[in-house]
């Protein structure tokens, strides 16, 4: 049996590939692809400009839905038939880091950014890097699961957040899913979302999301003032969280935050001057996370009760064969959040 895939071959070039399907052994399941979600990381490994560890030529896509087609002899928890998503975090569960935070393992692999992924019809898994999708679950929206469950998993780290004034930076798909999680999880009433382009705030609106009144503050680069007591603005937050990776966004994150508030930091901020003296002079705490292991499950539970509200994330879906183009529109934030490559027969593209 042969499975076509798309893969990156270097910065800027896509080949379709063409590969025979090998057998699993042990505790690997062979996986039918359903659908693939295009990453920040992936659009990043397209033109070349990711940061951290990575390969060419590379199979990418660490967020997917599929099906169990074949099963080794030592599997025990999926059968052949079942859908299922699965880790981005290829980890050891040994080490001393994987005790705490499995996303962290000291041996950590990363799902279609250091080793190959799922843009292709069938891959090998192991089974314990995969979750079985609740019923009735859309296979679309359980791409989602992966993103999704890095807000979650970030948002775990903030401890007690009921009565909080809490910002949301960015309205890319983490910060939707920040958005989401709070709301849906943690149900959280009131949180604030800015974005410079309007078609990602209204689809936070539609989300539940406060826009912020004094839209002008944000827009401009904040400076809150030059006093003490300027620290203590009726403009401020108690938790802010980062989303977009964008070093304004952190610098005016560490201004709009209370004294002892808290900076959660989820986006990837390249190197770049920022004024942490305002760590220090307002006690803020800065807390960063990676990665969504640890919260599959609750996340899960959550597409599938609000399958039409998370379904707003999805803006387009391309067959896997059209993937240079479905890569070009990704650059476009002002029409697209989460694009989608299926790999379930044609499909028409939107």
């Amino acid at each position: 049996m042969k499975s076509k895939g798309v893969m990156i071959e270097k910065p800027g070039q896509l080949k379709i590939m063409e590969s025979e399907v090998v057998e699993p052994q042990g505790a690997q399941v062979l996986l039918k692809v359903n659908n693939v979600g295009i990453c920040g990381s992936d659009i990043h490994l397209y033109y070349g400009s990711y940061t951290g560890p990575h390969s060419y030529p590379l199979y990418f896509g660490h967020e997917w839905s599929g099906t169990v087609v074949k099963r080794g002899r030592k599997v025990k928890s999926l059968n052949i038939g079942d859908t299922v998503t699965g880790d981005c975090s290829i980890y050891c569960g040994k080490c001393q880091y994987c005790k705490q935070d499995k996303n962290l393992c000291e041996n950590i692999q990363k799902f279609g950014i250091t080793i190959g992924g799922a843009s292709r019809e069938y891959f090998l898994q192991d089974e314990k890097y995969l979750y079985k999708l609740p019923e009735n679950l859309d296979l679309g929206l359980a791409s989602l699961a992966e993103p999704v469950a890095v807000a979650a998993h970030a948002l775990e780290k903030l401890g007690e957040i009921s009565g909080k004034r809490i910002l949301v930076l960015g309205a890319g798909t983490i910060g939707l899913s920040v958005l989401m999680v709070l709301k849906k999880i943690h149900k959280t009433k009131k949180v604030e979302l800015f974005d410079l382009i309007d078609f990602r705030l209204k689809l936070a609106e539609g989300l539940g999301a406060k826009v912020p009144d004094n839209l002008d503050l944000f827009k401009e680069e904040v400076k809150i003032g030059k006093k003490y007591k300027d620290f203590y603005s009726e403009f401020a937050y108690d938790i802010v969280i980062e989303s977009s990776g964008s070093p304004k966004a952190f610098d005016n994150a560490l201004n709009l935050v209370k004294p002892l508030g808290t900076i959660l930091n989820i986006g990837f901020i390249p190197p770049s001057e920022i004024n942490f003296r305002l760590v220090t002079l307002k006690a803020i705490r800065l807390i960063g996370s990676i990665g969504g292991t640890g919260s599959f499950p609750q996340v899960l539970q959550l597409l599938k009760d609000n399958q039409d509200y998370a379904s707003s994330l999805i803006t387009h879906k391309f067959p896997f064969q059209n993937a240079q183009e479905a890569f070009k529109l990704s650059k476009e934030a002002a029409q697209a959040v989460k694009i989608q490559l299926s790999f379930e027969g044609k499909v028409e593209a939107n």
